[in-house]
């Protein structure tokens, strides 16, 4: 990909895998909007990168400051959104429209930011979407009458579905921006990655587990964010099929309900649906 003026947006971009991809974005010579809650963070990130950086503070539990974030996005176009915000949360919570956190963090923030992007994401001519998912999905089911787990919350299972969401939407889209011009939409599974997303916000013997898990299979954040850059940053006519998901740069079968066209297209509208006054 030509990264001459080159924009990129990535989303928990100041810490983990999210500051990895900035970095390695900005490396490759993009100028990156980088959303982060924390503004000190934020601030740490733009005097290390004065001139490729610009930030925005957001929190993804609030679809009020995301869609002030697609308002307020300073540059013409969009080449690249990484969706890399996210959470895993041990206890039920919700987040400031009364949605379930893990829900909302990631999947209804990603789901709008994307939708009202559109526009700038269609002044490229080779745009691309990157959502991190995780092979959590294949253990994910789509609950239609319980999105918002209030009937028994277990994280695990909140995780599992919003990750399994995120891919359909990803494979959704790719059926609605289906011509040769249209931005291109991918899922990533960044590997189980050394950061505390599910341990520091889970206690007793999950948080433990995952601990333990990520401390003994967990690989680097370098390797974690491979993925995301090697897409990021492909030429026009090296990208593959939109619409995929992706583990170490080849393609992954996903789940059967991931696949699964009509459940994709029935969760997207009811997505639009639920999200109709952020999105106008």
């Amino acid at each position: 990909m030509n990264q001459s003026n080159q924009y990129a947006l990535v989303s928990g971009a100041t810490a983990g895998i999210g500051r990895e991809i900035t970095v390695g974005l900005i490396q490759n010579g993009f100028h990156v909007l980088a959303v982060g809650r924390r503004a000190e963070a934020l601030e740490e990130l733009k005097q290390e990168f004065p001139d490729q950086l610009q930030t925005f503070q957001a929190d993804f539990s609030d679809l009020n400051q995301v869609r002030r974030l697609a308002l307020e996005f300073p540059f013409d176009a969009l080449d690249v959104l990484v969706h890399n915000a996210g959470g895993a949360n041990g206890a039920r919570q919700l987040g400031a429209q009364g949605y379930e956190l893990t829900w909302v963090v990631n999947y209804l923030s990603p789901f709008l930011l994307t939708q009202l992007l559109e526009s700038k994401l269609r002044k490229s001519s080779s745009a691309r979407v990157i959502h991190l998912a995780s092979t959590a999905h294949y253990h994910g089911k789509i609950d239609w009458k319980d999105l918002q787990a209030e009937r028994g919350y277990f994280i695990l299972k909140a995780y599992a579905q919003s990750k399994l969401a995120q891919i359909m939407h990803a494979r959704h889209l790719s059926t609605l921006w289906n011509q040769p011009e249209d931005p291109k939409v991918y899922a990533v599974h960044p590997g189980v990655v050394k950061t505390q997303i599910g341990s520091k916000n889970s206690a007793g013997w999950i948080g433990a587990i995952w601990h333990l898990i990520t401390r003994i299979k967990g690989v680097s954040v370098q390797k974690g964010a491979d993925n995301s850059l090697w897409l990021a940053t492909l030429k026009p006519g090296e990208l593959p099929t939109s619409g995929s998901y992706f583990h170490k740069r080849k393609a992954a079968r996903p789940s059967a309900q991931a696949k699964h066209a009509a459940d994709a297209e029935r969760l997207f509208l009811e997505t639009a649906k639920d999200l109709a006054a952020f999105l106008s």
